[in-house]
């Protein structure tokens, strides 16, 4: 995004502020005082310093730098940032046992997760997958390979939201011990099986099922993932 001033100077490369929908906006500054106590284990000697970053509303700044000639500020912009604490509902609801009573009940937890992650389930008759994440769309003139311009014709236009099928397809595996049960996770959680043979070792509980972080057992002859 191009740097700016909000006097009548020229905008540098240490300017701190940054021209959001043509208007020349201040930069948040986010500053952190810390002490640091001399002892017998450390050497460093007793004083304080100060940690300093900048805040816009794309995201922080990570750098700054000439593009084309213009003081540029460079920004990296996460979904999820400052709502970390928002994915706290679908945690407290996996490890409620009230809540976790089938694979329905399942999806509707890890639907409340805004951090990218595969999750899957079983218990003594169903097995399910479910890819968890709050996930932007963008434009589609965008690329997501390469840095974009920070102005709203390359602004994020909305969420797919962990509920949707484009976001999360899901097909309902076959119960547990029919043919196929394999496969169908094997599918869903984008894997392919290059070489050996690979069993899914499922357990079944005595009350619900319970959710986990992408982990298949392997056993029998070496093969990858």
């Amino acid at each position: 995004m191009p740097l700016c001033t909000r006097t009548a100077t020229a905008a540098t490369v240490n300017s701190r502020a940054y021209l959001f929908h043509g208007v020349c906006t201040a930069m948040d500054v986010l500053q952190r005082n810390k002490l640091v106590d001399a002892d017998t284990a450390d050497s460093t000697p007793a004083g304080s310093y100060q940690l300093i970053t900048y805040r816009t509303k794309y995201g922080l700044v990570q750098y700054t730098g000439l593009r084309a000639g213009v003081p540029t500020a460079f920004t990296s912009l996460r979904s999820t940032y400052r709502h970390e604490a928002d994915s706290a509902i679908g945690f407290q609801m996996f490890n409620d046992p009230a809540e976790m009573s089938d694979a329905a009940a399942f999806d509707n937890a890890a639907s409340n997760i805004g951090y990218a992650f595969n999750w899957f389930y079983v218990n003594s008759t169903q097995a399910a997958y479910f890819n968890s994440g709050l996930n932007p769309v963008r434009p589609a003139t965008a690329d997501p390979n390469l840095p974009m311009t920070a102005d709203a014709a390359h602004e994020w236009v909305g969420w797919i939201r962990p509920t949707t099928p484009r976001a999360t397809p899901r097909r309902r595996p076959p119960a547990v011990g029919q043919p196929g049960l394999l496969r169908v996770l094997e599918q869903q959680a984008g894997r392919r099986l290059l070489g050996g043979r690979r069993q899914l070792q499922l357990r079944a509980g005595t009350a619900g099922g319970s959710a986990r972080q992408g982990r298949a057992r392997r056993a029998g002859r070496r093969g990858e993932s």
